[in-house]
């Protein structure tokens, strides 16, 4: 499939075909995440419609390796715990962010979903 089909793609054909291919291919999500962010301010990552495994893999990609910066601070859409389980995918982001900063920063769940990341007033 080239990359003109991909983008033409109906979001819904793209969420199943993603789902579908997930273990070969990572053309899909990469789709979906890019419609999702394409409006995002640089600070901002949407991971709405991402599977577990390709939101942690996209923040690994994406969030600073040293760490925040100065008054920095991200912003990650993840989706509100809807699942009373705590398999959502808002819970596997949060456990994420605590294991990769540590206690370095204060991670903040605001009642919309977003989650925030920033320097702890320590």
């Amino acid at each position: 499939m080239s990359m003109d089909e991909l983008k033409s793609m109906d979001y819904d054909d793209l969420r199943q075909h993603n789902h579908l291919k997930q273990r070969t291919t990572d053309r899909y999500w990469r789709e979906i995440y890019r419609r999702n962010n394409k409006d995002q301010l640089p600070d901002t990552i949407n991971l709405n419609h991402l599977t577990k495994k390709n939101a942690i893999t996209t923040l690994d990609e994406r969030l600073p390796r040293g760490g925040l910066h100065g008054n920095e601070e991200f912003r990650i859409v993840a989706g509100r715990r809807d699942s009373s389980d705590g398999d959502a995918l808002q819970d596997h982001v949060i456990k994420y962010l605590r294991r990769r900063y540590l206690s370095n920063y204060e991670i903040i769940t605001d009642d919309d979903g977003t989650i925030r990341i920033a320097h702890s007033k320590k």
